[in-house]
């Protein structure tokens, strides 16, 4: 599923029926940092993915990169912040 095309910004949320799952993101970084981040509630609530079950830190990449997760039925979306003028990302999640 897409999560980010060329883009620079958050992008919209997709459903997500639940299990394991790895998000890919790819582009010109130029200083920015991707993390995915989920909704339980159809989107009115965005939460940061995290990098484990202990919840000790957000899912986010700052370069070329997979990171994996587990989450129940839910919306996801990409979300870039600390963009510069050449940030240009692509992110999916399978």
């Amino acid at each position: 599923m897409k999560l980010l095309s060329n883009a620079a910004a958050t992008g919209s949320a997709v459903d997500w029926y639940g299990g394991p799952g790895s998000l890919f993101v790819r582009g010109t970084w130029d200083g920015a940092t991707a993390k995915l981040q989920a909704s339980p509630d159809g989107g009115t609530t965005w939460i940061d993915v995290p990098t484990d079950a202990a919840n000790s830190s957000p899912l986010a990449l700052t370069a070329n990169g997979i990171a994996n997760f587990q989450l129940g039925p839910c919306k996801l979306r990409g979300a870039i912040s600390g963009a510069g003028g050449s940030t240009s990302l692509t992110a999916d999640v399978v």
